[in-house]
C-alpha cells in the first residue's frame, strides 16, 4: 500500500544582533540636526512598533485567507474519500435507475456510457441498453435506450470509424428464455443504425467488443454451444455491418472471456476464467489467436481457488497484462485481493502483484500509463467509507504500488470502468448506492493524475471586508503612534 510522506519541520534560529551606542556631543550648531533622546525613543519604538504590525499585516494576511478564499470543494457529497475534478450521477428517467458497464471519452472531450436500465426491486429484473453521451462536465447531452419487453444489457462499447458508436451484450427475445449476443450500431447521435443477435444452442452473451482494422467487430463472451449449459470462450468475427464473417469457441466448461484486444499481427487475444484447464476451481486465462480465430496458443494463471480476468492490455513490449481477482493469493487468506499479471509476448508469466486488504477486493478494469505503470479500478470492502468503494490504484512498470484512492459513502459504490483523459487524469464509471438517486444509480468521476482534484477559489464579500477593516485599525494606530511621537 502507500506510505504516507512526512514533511519535516525545520527550527531556524535567529541571532539577535548586539547593538553598541556611543554618545554624541551635540553643539549648539549641530543641536538642530539630531532628535531629542525622547523622539529618538519614540521613533525606535514606533519603528518597532510598525515592524510588528506589518509582521502581524501578513500574518493576518495568511491566516485569513481561508475568509478571503473560500474553499470548494469539487464534490457536492462531503462523504467522497477523496477530492475529486467532478462527479456525477445518472438515473433513467423511465425504468428507474442505470448501471454502467463502459465508458469512453470522445474527441470533444465529453464522454460516452453505456450500460442498462434497471427495473425497480419492486418488479425485477432489467430493462433495456442505455447510452449516454456526456459533455466535458459530465452534463448529459443525449441518452438512449434500445431494447423490448424482456431483459436487455450492454457490457461494452466502442466509438466506431465514422464517429458513430457500437454496444454489444445480451437480449432475451420475447417468450424465449436464452440470452443471445447483441450488436447495435449506432450514429453520432446514438439512433440506431441496424442491430444483429447472435446465439449457439444454448446461452449467449458479449462481454467484450473491439472495432477491427478492417471496419468490421469482434465480439467475446461465452457460449453453450452443446445445449448443456458447459459455457466455453467465444469469439465471433462480423463484417461492417454486424454479419458473421467467422467465430470460434474455446475451452467448455464455465469459461467466460471478459476482455479482448486485437494484436499487432491481425490475431487476437481473450482473456477470462476457466474451470477444467488450470489448477484450481477457475483460473485466470488467457487465449492468443490468429487473424481467423484459430488459437495460436494459451496460459492459465492460479492456484487452488476462484481467479479471474477482467481486463487484459497488450504492454508496450509486446506483452500482456490481465487485471482481476484472486482468492487463490490473497494477501491475507481472509477474503480476494485485486491481481494484476503480467506476461511476456508469449503468455509466460514474468510477475505479479496482489492489492487488497482484510476483505474482498476486484479490479474490473485496467489500462497502461504512458509512463509505463499501470492503473487498475475496481472496488474494496477493505478500505474508504462504507460497504464498498470505488478504488483506484497507480503501480509502477513492476506493479509496485505508487498511491491508490477511494471514493464513496456509507453504501456500495464500485467502479466498472476506467481510462486515462487526454489531460494525463483519470475518468471512471460505476455503480454508486451512497450518492444520487439511489437504487445504484450510474457513477461518473473525473480525476487528475494522481487521482485527486483541485481546489477552487472565489473571493467573497465577508473576506475583503475583513482584511478591510485590519487595515483601517493597523493605518489608525500608526498615525496616532506618529502624532504622539511628535510631542
Amino acid at each position: 500500500m502507500i506510505s504516507n510522506t512526512h514533511q519535516s519541520l525545520r527550527q531556524e534560529k535567529k541571532n539577535e544582533a548586539k547593538i553598541i551606542t556611543q554618545p554624541v556631543e551635540v553643539t549648539p550648531s549641530t543641536a538642530c540636526r539630531y532628535p531629542k533622546k525622547e523622539n529618538l525613543i519614540n521613533l525606535r519604538t514606533n519603528a518597532f512598533a510598525g515592524l510588528v504590525l506589518l509582521v502581524l499585516f501578513i500574518a493576518l494576511i495568511l491566516a485569513s485567507t481561508n475568509l478571503l478564499l473560500d474553499t470548494v470543494p469539487p464534490v457536492p457529497q462531503p462523504n467522497v474519500n477523496s477530492q475529486v475534478l467532478l462527479n456525477q450521477t445518472y438515473k433513467g428517467t423511465e425504468r428507474g435507475s442505470v448501471q454502467v458497464s463502459a465508458l469512453i471519452q470522445t474527441s470533444d472531450g465529453g464522454f460516452v456510457l453505456a450500460g442498462h436500465t434497471k427495473v425497480s426491486f419492486v418488479y425485477g429484473g432489467f430493462g433495456d441498453m442505455w447510452l449516454a453521451k456526456t459533455d466535458a462536465y459530465g452534463d448529459v447531452t443525449w441518452d438512449q435506450t434500445y431494447g423490448g419487453t424482456s431483459p436487455d444489457f450492454a457490457s461494452a462499447l466502442v466509438q466506431t470509424m465514422d464517429g458513430g458508436f457500437a454496444l454489444a451484450g445480451a437480449t432475451v427475445r420475447p417468450g424465449e428464455v436464452y440470452r443471445e449476443m447483441w450488436l447495435v450500431k449506432t450514429d453520432a447521435n446514438g439512433d440506431m443504425i441496424w442491430n444483429q443477435t447472435y446465439r449457439e444452442i444454448g446461452w449467449g452473451y458479449a462481454y467484450a467488443l473491439i472495432q477491427t482494422s478492417d471496419g468490421g467487430f469482434a465480439l467475446a463472451g461465452h457460449a453453450d454451444s452443446k445445449g448443456v449449459g458447459e459455457d466455453g470462450f467465444w469469439l465471433v468475427k462480423t463484417d461492417a455491418n454486424g454479419d458473421v464473417t467467422w467465430d470460434q469457441i474455446f475451452g467448455g466448461v464455465w469459461d467466460h472471456a471478459k476482455a479482448l484486444i486485437q494484436t499487432p499481427d491481425g490475431g487476437f487475444a481473450l482473456a477470462g476464467n476457466s474451470h477444467p484447464v488450470g489448477a484450481g476451481d477457475s483460473d485466470m486465462w488467457l487465449v492468443k489467436t490468429d487473424a481467423n480465430g484459430v488459437a495460436t496458443w494459451n496460459q492459465t494463471y492460479g492456484g487452488y481457488q476462484d481467479d479471474t480476468a477482467y481486463a487484459l492490455v497488450q504492454t508496450s513490449d509486446g506483452g500482456f497484462a490481465l487485471a482481476g481477482v484472486t482468492k487463490s493469493f490473497d494477501s491475507r487468506h481472509m477474503g480476494s485481493d485485486m491481481w494484476l499479471v503480467k506476461t511476456n509476448a508469449n503468455g509466460v508469466a514474468i510477475w505479479n502483484q496482489t492489492y487488497g486488504g482484510t476483505g474482498h477486493d476486484y479490479a474490473y478494469a485496467l489500462v497502461q500509463t504512458p509512463d509505463g505503470g499501470f492503473a487498475l479500478a475496481g472496488n474494496t470492502y477493505s478500505f474508504g467509507a462504507g460497504n464498498s468503494d470505488m478504488w483506484l490504484v497507480k503501480t509502477d512498470a513492476n506493479g509496485v504500488a505508487t498511491w491508490n484512492q477511494t471514493y464513496g459513502g456509507t453504501d456500495a459504490d464500485s467502479a466498472k470502468a476506467l481510462i486515462q483523459t487526454s489531460d494525463g487524469g483519470f475518468a471512471l464509471a460505476g455503480v454508486t448506492g451512497s450518492f444520487g438517486a439511489g437504487d445504484e444509480d450510474t457513477w461518473l468521476i473525473i480525476t487528475d493524475a494522481n487521482g485527486l482534484g483541485l481546489t477552487t477559489t472565489t473571493t467573497t464579500l465577508a473576506g475583503i471586508g475583513f482584511i478591510s477593516l485590519i487595515i483601517i485599525i493597523m493605518i489608525f494606530i500608526i498615525t496616532v503612534s506618529s502624532r504622539k511621537s511628535r510631542f
